[in-house]
């Protein structure tokens, strides 16, 4: 018997222990879901606690989720999604939305007295329940606390999930009487919209009717004057009629009833956020998304048909562009963006243009179509449009930052051509003058070059003339001029041959690029490369001109010296023979002048001896006298034989000296002349030509670069 109570009293001490340990986990992970710590309630969601459980006792009688949604209230102050993250994960494990505490209060009520949407659009969504559950101190619903906290959001989503508005709380209050008592304009409006009753009254006879009456809330009298007048006129019937076959997608009734009273199609409906039927039926397309909206397509065809106004805004100043992107609905979006509708320059209440709601909601065609149709076009919508990249960046929305990014590059590339469209514009007659004076300066250069292959062709034969016509021990003089000029006709051939190679790669370059600056939007970079590839060709073959002209005019002006030099060596090798001449003459005339001397000498010798002979001998003796005086004139008349060889031997050197003479002056003569035409020849060589081409080329090839760098 001791043994079966102290069994009993272990397993009373394990159970209480046991209790203990779960009580303490029930509470850390209610304090962890109240205070947001989401990794460590993950890790104790994760280590088994028990987490859907009453705690009476230490937190009024509250679930982790009945926590997490009262203290929600400071994911709303600092803008987080905290709190509902930890909802989410609660709601997984398998916490009960539903659950209530010690007041009857479930989740929802809680999540809606935090003013908290996103929990409470998670709350309905994830476990689908009743949302109308009273709680037990004053059976209010979700609803009736919405109306109470001024949540206009969380009325939208109450009512979307069937949310009652005709229930009423233990004093009799609807939730349009705590609107008005709250003066809650925006909840009490939507109500009344949704056919809540204005003249239901509580228990103290007050309806809500009264209550705006009573505290003389003079705006919203007004409102429901107008909205009890509205619901008595025809035209407003009709054009609620229209608005609600819109609404549905109803577009055969809808375009029936347009036919016999087309004036209301772009009536506005006060009721219905003051929408028209193309509002209306943007608008309400996201409850036929799952069937691609193309009832509601048909319906925006047929009232732009009649005439419906495309830029009308409802009283958010929500388009129909807007609406579309809200309602995700593809085929009305691009039916509408194929109209005339005004795209970026239109921000709604929420200063939200359609591709910032786009942007946050991740819908990458409409931001593409948006994008594609003018939404960014101008500094206003230049601004928008860095605001809806914002927000896609804010809100993690890679597609559409893809679809911003591509189309970023597509504007880029749009923007270069229209870029490389004015430059070229701008560019054609600066590059048509360009190419002119390039042309002409090709032109002359070539003209040069056959001038003066030509002129050292000729100062070739000339110099070859001057060789033959000089005196053969003297035309080694000669042979420099000769070796120089031969080298200058070679140098001449090779400017000629460079300048008929620059004349050819230029006419191609001239027109390619003509052509390429004449259709901008249709050139590539790769032929603006290749047209400065070919412009470069062109600026080296004008430096090969350039120095080839200057070797050839280098050597051009060795000729004319040597010309110069040779000329002087004439002369001076001239004057030499014609002193040698003036010598060899007088040499001669002395040599005659003896010789007439010596024989009148002899012939007189001969005679006195003659006579003496005579004189001594009688006849004898002149006879031996004579002869004897005879065979001395025989003697000397020998010698002056020779001398008259001698004499002829020298006028004959005479002769030939005279014929150097003119043949050394007329080779003076002609190499002065050569002298002259190689200076003339050097003159008329301009060495700014070639100059002149490389710097209008590097001109072109400047502007060129430019074009390249807008690719």
């Amino acid at each position: 018997m001791a043994s079966a109570d102290s069994t009993s009293a272990e397993a009373d001490v394990s159970n209480v222990e046991a209790e203990s340990k779960r009580k303490a986990e029930l509470e850390a992970v209610c304090v962890m879901a109240a205070e947001g710590s989401l990794r460590e309630l993950k890790l104790k969601i994760e280590s088994g606690a028990t987490i859907d459980r009453f705690m009476k006792e230490t937190i009024d009688g509250r679930t982790a989720l009945h926590c997490c949604a009262a203290a929600s209230v400071t994911e709303v102050l600092v803008s987080t999604q905290l709190h509902t993250r930890i909802a989410e994960i609660l709601l997984q494990n398998g916490a009960d939305a539903f659950a209530r505490d010690k007041d009857g209060r479930s989740a929802l009520h809680l999540a809606v007295m935090s003013s908290n949407p996103s929990l409470v659009d998670l709350l309905l969504t994830a476990r689908p329940g009743n949302p109308n559950i009273q709680d037990i101190r004053r059976s209010w619903t979700p609803l009736m606390y919405a109306a109470k906290c001024r949540s206009l959001t969380i009325t939208k989503l109450l009512l979307k999930n069937d949310a009652r508005h005709d229930i009423a709380d233990k004093n009799g209050n609807t939730a349009l009487i705590i609107a008005a008592e709250n003066r809650n304009t925006e909840v009490f409006k939507l109500l009344v919209k949704r056919g809540a009753d204005l003249d239901h009254r509580n228990n103290s006879g007050d309806s809500a009717k009264s209550i705006v009456s009573d505290q003389r809330w003079e705006p919203m009298k007004k409102w429901i004057q107008e909205y009890l007048r509205l619901a008595n006129n025809q035209e407003m019937a009709d054009t609620k009629r229209l608005c609600r076959l819109a609404s549905k997608g109803e577009h055969e009734a809808m375009g029936n009833l347009l036919r016999n009273k087309p004036s209301i199609v772009s009536s506005k409906y006060p009721l219905y956020s003051d929408r028209s039927a193309l509002l209306c039926a943007a608008a309400a397309s996201k409850r036929h998304y799952s069937q691609g909206g193309e009832d509601h397509t048909k319906c925006a065809e047929i009232l732009v048909r009649f005439g419906a106004d495309l830029n009308g805004q409802d009283s958010k100043s929500n388009t129909v562009l807007h609406l579309s992107v809200k309602s995700k609905n593809d085929s009305l979006l691009k039916f509408l963006l194929g109209k005339d509708v005004r795209v970026a320059d239109k921000r709604n209440s929420d200063s939200s243009t359609p591709l910032m709601l786009a942007a946050e909601f991740d819908y990458e065609q409409h931001a593409e179509l948006l994008l594609e149709h003018g939404a960014r076009t101008g500094s206003v919508d230049e601004l928008f449009y860095h605001a809806a990249k914002e927000i896609a960046e804010s809100e993690g929305s890679e597609r559409v930052l893809e679809v911003m990014r591509n189309f970023d590059q597509r504007q880029r590339e749009k923007e270069k051509v229209r870029d490389r469209e004015y430059f070229c514009g701008a560019q054609v007659p600066r590059f048509e003058n360009i190419f002119a004076g390039i042309q002409g300066c090709i032109h002359q250069i070539t003209h040069e070059a056959n001038t003066i292959r030509n002129s050292v062709s000729h100062a070739v034969q000339e110099s070859y003339e001057i060789y033959m016509e000089m005196p053969a021990y003297f035309d080694h003089n000669a042979q420099p001029l000769r070796n120089v000029l031969t080298e200058a006709e070679r140098l001449g051939n090779v400017f000629h041959e460079k300048c008929e190679r620059l004349s050819q790669r230029w006419a191609p370059v001239e027109q390619k690029v003509l052509q390429l600056l004449g259709r901008p939007q249709l050139i590539n970079k790769t032929d603006v490369l290749k047209s400065i590839s070919d412009l470069r060709e062109c600026i080296q073959s004008a430096d090969e001109c350039k120095h080839s002209l200057s070797q050839l005019k280098e050597k051009l002006s060795d000729a004319a010296r040597l010309s110069r030099e040779l000329a002087e060596k004439c002369r001076k090798e001239s004057s030499d023979v014609n002193k040698r001449r003036e010598e060899r003459n007088q040499e001669i005339r002395n040599q005659e002048s003896g010789t007439r001397n010596q024989e009148r000498g002899i012939w007189k010798q001969a005679l006195i001896a003659g006579a003496v002979g005579g004189a001594v001998g009688g006849p004898l003796g002149l006879i031996a006298g004579l002869w004897l005086g005879s065979e001395d004139a025989a003697t000397s008349a020998t010698s002056v034989s020779a001398r008259h060889v001698d004499a002829q031997s020298s006028n004959e050197d005479r002769d030939l000296d005279q014929r150097r003479l003119e043949a050394l002056n007329k080779c003076a003569e002609q190499a002065d002349q050569l002298e002259r035409d190689l200076r003339f020849s050097i003159n008329d060589l301009s060495e700014s030509t070639a100059p002149n081409i490389t710097s209008k080329c590097s001109e072109a090839l400047e502007v060129l670069e430019q074009l390249a760098s807008k690719f």
